[in-house]
C-alpha cells in the first residue's frame, strides 16, 4: 500500500494526517526518536505519552519511562498538530498520545522530518520553523511517498 499525507495550515499551525505509518523503531537517548518508514521524529526535552488513559512524563536521558516510548512500536502514526508557538501533539493508533509542550529552552524541543522535504523544528526558546518540498504553497495539499 502506499503510504500518503494530507496536510493543512493555517493561522493555528499545521495538521497532518498520515495512512500507513507504523512505527518500525523507537529510540532512548539524550532525545527520543520515533521512526517510520517516512517519518523521523526527533525530541530533545521532556514530552508526555498517553497510552490506555495514563500519562506518564517522559525526560529525554533518563531511563525511567523508557517502556512508555517502546509501547509505541508498531502502532500507527495517524496525525500530528503543530502550533506556531512550537507545540506539538502525536496521535497514534489505539488513541495513544505524544505531546511535547512549547519550548522556553535554549535548544530545539523538537524536529520532524517527513520524506519529500517536509521539516518541521520547534525553535530555541519557543516558536517553530519549517521547510517545504520545492513547489508547495502549503495551504492544503495531499502528498504521496515514493516507496
Amino acid at each position: 500500500m502506499i503510504a500518503s499525507m494530507s496536510v493543512k495550515h493555517d493561522s493555528d499551525g499545521w495538521s497532518l494526517q498520515f495512512s500507513d505509518e507504523a512505527v518500525w523503531q523507537t529510540s532512548f537517548d539524550y532525545g527520543v526518536s520515533i521512526i517510520t518508514e517516512h517519518i523521523v521524529l526527533r525530541v530533545e526535552k521532556s514530552f508526555e505519552v498517553t497510552i490506555s488513559d495514563r500519562t506518564v512524563p517522559i525526560e529525554p536521558g533518563s531511563p525511567s519511562n523508557a517502556s512508555e516510548v517502546v509501547a509505541l512500536h508498531q502502532l500507527a502514526l495517524v496525525s500530528a498538530t503543530i502550533r506556531p508557538s512550537g507545540a506539538l501533539r502525536v496521535n497514534f493508533s489505539g488513541g495513544a498520545t505524544l505531546s511535547v509542550a512549547s519550548s522556553d529552552d535554549p535548544w530545539e524541543a523538537f524536529t520532524l522530518d517527513v520524506d519529500g522535504g517536509w521539516k518541521f523544528v520547534s525553535m530555541p526558546g519557543g516558536g517553530l520553523t519549517w521547510w517545504l518540498p520545492e513547489g508547495v504553497d502549503g495551504d492544503v495539499v495531499e502528498f504521496r511517498f515514493n516507496n
